[in-house]
Order: structure tokens, then sequence, then C-alpha cells
């Protein structure tokens, strides 16, 4: 008789990075809801010292919380073990390394990033 499937185990280190996202996500759509609204409170105060910026302030605060839902949706897929999460954040640290080699990140954050790049590549086989 065949036994059931174990049912696949979330790896500590994706389970923490997976919260660390979700966590980050909410705080950056925190941010973003916060600029959308301060843009839209501050407009007549900025319109009439000359400063037209509401629509860059909305802009900011837009893709502000659209990055924020972004990483949300990430760092659950990554405690769920997607695939798809994976490759999100893969191609997010690849990013954030190429940014910091190229501008001159810190070493404590060349690293940092570094690390996670190796570990995703390590734990790849946990993601369907």
């Amino acid at each position: 008789m065949m036994s059931p499937p174990r049912p696949r185990r979330t790896p500590i280190g994706v389970a923490i990075l997976g919260v660390l996202v979700l966590l980050a996500g909410i705080l950056v759509a925190l941010l973003g809801i916060l600029v959308l609204i301060a843009s839209t409170v501050l407009a007549p105060f900025l319109a009439s010292a000359g400063l037209n910026l509401v629509g860059v302030g909305l802009a900011v605060g837009a893709v502000t919380l659209v990055i924020g839902i972004l990483l949300v949706v990430s760092g659950l897929g990554l405690i769920r073990l997607r695939l798809w999460a994976w490759v999100l954040a893969f191609l997010a640290t690849v990013g954030t390394l190429a940014v910091l080699l190229i501008y001159g990140g810190t070493v404590c954050g060349i690293g940092i990033a570094a690390v996670i790049f190796i570990y995703l590549i390590a734990v790849r086989g946990h993601f369907r």
C-alpha cells in the first residue's frame, strides 16, 4: 500500500526570509499610503507656495504602494514555497547585488545580499 506523500516543510531560513519580506512589504505599503495622503492633504499648501508637486507625490506614493503589495505577495509566496516567489526573490537579489557593486555599496550590504543569493540557490529544490 502506498503511503500518502509527505507534506513539504518550509526551511527555517526561507520562512525567516519570507516573514522579513512580508513585514517589509507591509511597511512599504503603509509608506506608500502615507505619501498618497500627504500629497493630497498638502496640495493646497504647496500650490500656494508656488510648488506644484502633487502629481509627483501621487506617482511616488502609488509606485511605493504597488511595490509594498508585491513584497507582501512575495513574502507569502516564499513561505508557501512557490516557485514564482523564488524567481522574484532571486531576481531582486541579483538586482540588489548589481546595484551595490556598481554604485559602491557597503561591505556589509554586499555581504548580506551575497549570503541571500547563495542561500536562495541552495534551497531552490524546495520550491515548486
